[in-house]
């Protein structure tokens, strides 16, 4: 899971608008592409107040660290949280909870136990994308936020997926979750140093362009959903663009 500047700016704004507190779980071991000072200017530009008693510290991970890179940890624990837990398949890179998103079973234990899940680059190297989703469900609290930060475009290779907004969109739809915001990025592969741009979604936004009409940037989908009482993770949804259509 990496944040660069382009996917941690919603998640700023998201913040501002609805604080965060509470547990949260990283889908990946939360690696930050940016220093504690770059940090700090995003806060700023978004107008967010830090938690006072957090210490901002760089990254134990050798790589980030020489880097002078954020820790996801401090990071998150700033804006709010109070706990914070990564979930992988293998304790390789870190995570201290390890479950295989594929399966089907999640563990009791887990259970409505979070108040936040952020996926940001985790679910397009899931093979069974139905089970992760219901897992995702089946992880958060009512009440708890599920953010999701996919590759739509020009990643080829990078996973076993690239997204349609369409899937988040229609998917937390069917289950009944209140979706806060999707928006589809676009970026260039200098991530560090160039901007990123967004673009509020909607069913239908992008059909001008569906059909061999994006340029050469990297696009991705930032989706926001939060899990009502009457929220469920099993319903398979029918892609809204055919829902309407008269045959």
């Amino acid at each position: 899971m990496g944040f660069v500047k382009g996917n941690m700016i919603p998640i700023l704004k998201e913040c501002k608008q609805r604080h965060f507190h509470g547990s949260l779980l990283c889908l990946g071991y939360p690696d930050a592409y940016f220093t504690i000072d770059q940090f700090q200017k995003m806060v700023f530009a978004t107008n967010i107040d830090l938690d006072p008693s957090v210490e901002l510290k760089i990254s134990v991970r050798e790589y980030f660290a020489k880097l002078e890179h954020i820790s996801g940890d401090s990071l998150f624990k700033s804006l709010g949280f109070g706990q914070v837990d990564n979930l992988d398949f293998s304790e390789f890179e870190g995570a201290n909870i390890v479950y295989d998103l594929n399966k089907g079973q999640l563990p009791v234990d887990y259970e409505n136990k979070y108040d936040a899940i952020i996926d940001h680059g985790t679910l397009e190297h899931v093979f069974h994308i139905p089970n992760a989703l219901n897992n995702i469900f089946k992880l958060l609290k009512v009440g708890g936020r599920i953010i999701h930060s996919s590759p739509s475009s020009n990643f080829v290779d990078h996973g076993f997926y690239m997204f349609s907004p369409t899937l988040f969109h229609d998917f937390y739809m069917a289950n009944k979750f209140l979706l806060h915001s999707i928006q589809i990025t676009q970026s260039s592969p200098r991530q560090d140093t160039d901007p990123c741009f967004y673009s509020d979604y909607e069913p239908g936004c992008l059909s001008s362009v569906s059909y061999g009409g994006l340029n050469d940037s990297i696009f991705g989908t930032i989706c926001i959903a939060e899990k009502t009482p009457d929220s469920t993770g099993d319903i398979i949804p029918q892609q809204g663009l055919y829902n309407n259509v008269v045959w």
